[in-house]
Parts: C-alpha cells; sequence; structure tokens
C-alpha cells in the first residue's frame, strides 16, 4: 500500500497537506472536487490493506462529518468494504 501526500485546496487562501493511504484520494476527491486535489509525494508502506479495517476508518473520519452528508459521500466512492477491496485490488492490476 502507498501513503500519499496531497494539498488538498480548500480556498483560494487554504491549502492543507495531508498524507493518506491511497485509497482515501478518492474520498477526498468526492468532498473538495477532483482539481482540488493535488498529489506532491508517494511513498511505499510496509503495511497491509485491511479493507474492513480501511473502511471503519473511512467511516469515523467522513461518515459524521459534512452535515448528514459525509456518509452518503463515502458510500458514492466506496458502497462498503467489499467495494473499497475490488477497487482497490482493480487499481492496483492497472498500476
Amino acid at each position: 500500500m502507498d501513503i500519499v501526500t496531497v494539498e488538498v485546496e480548500r480556498n483560494a487562501n487554504t491549502k492543507i497537506v495531508i498524507e493518506v493511504p491511497e485509497y482515501e484520494v478518492a474520498v477526498l476527491e468526492a468532498i473538495h472536487g477532483e482539481e482540488q486535489i493535488h498529489e506532491r509525494d508517494r511513498k511505499k508502506s510496509d503495511a497491509a490493506f485491511d479493507p474492513e479495517a480501511a473502511y471503519m476508518i473511512l467511516e469515523g473520519r467522513y461518515g459524521g462529518t459534512f452535515g448528514d452528508n459525509g456518509d452518503a459521500i463515502l458510500k458514492s466512492v466506496y458502497r462498503d468494504a467489499r467495494a473499497l477491496a475490488r477497487q482497490y485490488k482493480a487499481d492496483k492490476k492497472a498500476a
């Protein structure tokens, strides 16, 4: 699994640089817009990919945010842990 450093351009005056697992970039793009997310760096991680744990973390991070929209945004990207696992595997094959 890769860890990606991204710059999130929240508005003209606010840019935030964060490190996230590669599968989380799609959620950030759904929230902020693809054009507002800029990949700055990518590092290999020794951490194993566990889709159940990863989805639980995403639910905790985004499920209760953005009013009632956080859960809907997350589910529009990854319906559940199985969908996350399928997309992760497909992205790895394409890379």
